[in-house]
């Protein structure tokens, strides 16, 4: 069947499962759906018994694609749960062609189609913890946040830029980890959008933050210092780095993580914990909990040590030290 074939018979199935007396045909047009989408896969990506497809020939179904989009893609990603699994992993791959197509005038068609209807990013974030189909759709979101423009549109859509804090607590690994990486990836990746939107809603962020500095969930304890350190390492998040490490009560609770009993948390805490010495600008507050735990935080730092010895780690443990024994009260 021609690529437009294929589409055309997609989005017409797709139809019948969205109208009212779906029941009757839902199986059988499950099952054409499934087809479709098998065979628009192998025009976009080729198969292990067909020729390679060349860049020409998956732009050309793509833009094909962007053209029935509207009949296409909300249908799919609320029919998702009723697909079966190879289905949702075709309309991952149909999803991820879509939105990093160029065409040759270097218009991201794709992408500005989401930009155009933001109830998709919705869509996904909505079904995020479904565990059926949660796979596909972190997936997907990933995807997404490799754009910078529809970063932007997470970050004015707060429901779903704060729906990420929710993810981090859940106690499914899968839910959690991921959200912890697609977290990661956005603000490493567009590190401007995101610092701007950090420093315009410092109260907000935090609040969420220190929630999940507060989780009794390991992987929810470990990932939050862990990810919160490499945001804070980029030269773009300076000002939000420096209002983090303004306040006492925030080297308090990386303290208390020093002391875990996981050998990673304390490490990631660790890492944050030498943000907090290193700064040459220590507020009152943050001066005040060094001095008063000075003694405590020297026996540790003599005594602490990595799994392997680490030249770099003993060099740093030793700066610290210095700084630690020549604070002023």
């Amino acid at each position: 069947m021609p690529r437009k074939g294929v589409i055309s018979a997609l989005a017409e199935e797709l139809g019948v499962l969205m109208s009212e007396d779906s029941s009757k045909r839902k199986g059988k047009s499950l099952e054409k759906v499934a087809k479709c989408l098998s065979k628009l896969r192998i025009a976009l990506y080729g198969s292990a018994v067909s020729s390679p497809v060349s860049a020409e020939q998956q732009a050309a179904v793509v833009e094909e694609l962007i053209r029935s989009a509207d009949a296409i893609i909300p249908s799919l990603l609320s029919l998702l749960r009723d697909l079966d699994f190879e289905a949702r992993k075709d309309t991952g791959l149909v999803f991820t062609a879509l939105i990093h197509h160029r065409d040759g005038k270097g218009v991201a068609g794709g992408m500005q189609y989401i930009q155009n209807n933001p109830s998709i990013l919705g869509s996904l974030a909505d079904s995020y913890c479904d565990g059926v189909v949660h796979s596909q759709v972190s997936e997907m979101l990933h995807q997404c946040v490799q754009h910078d423009e529809l970063c932007q549109m997470i970050c004015k859509n707060q429901n779903v830029y704060y729906a990420f804090f929710t993810w981090m607590k859940m106690p499914d690994f899968a839910v959690c980890a991921d959200a912890f990486q697609i977290f990661q990836d956005m603000h490493i990746l567009h590190p401007e959008r995101f610092a701007l939107f950090m420093q315009d809603n410092p109260d907000e962020f935090w609040k969420h933050y220190r929630e999940l500095f507060a989780s009794e969930n390991f992987v929810t304890k470990h990932q939050s210092l862990e990810v919160l350190y490499n945001i804070l390492q980029k030269h773009e998040y300076r000002a939000v780095r420096a209002h983090y490490l303004r306040f006492g009560k925030n080297l308090a609770t990386t303290m208390t993580y020093m002391a875990d009993d996981s050998k990673k948390i304390q490490y990631s805490a660790f890492c944050l914990f030498k943000m907090f010495v290193l700064s040459p600008e220590k507020s009152p507050s943050v001066r005040k909990v060094l001095v008063l735990n000075r003694d405590k935080l020297l026996r540790f730092l003599q005594s602490y040590q990595l799994a392997r010895e680490d030249e770099k780690f003993t060099a740093e443990k030793e700066t610290l030290i210095d700084i630690l024994d020549q604070l002023e009260e």
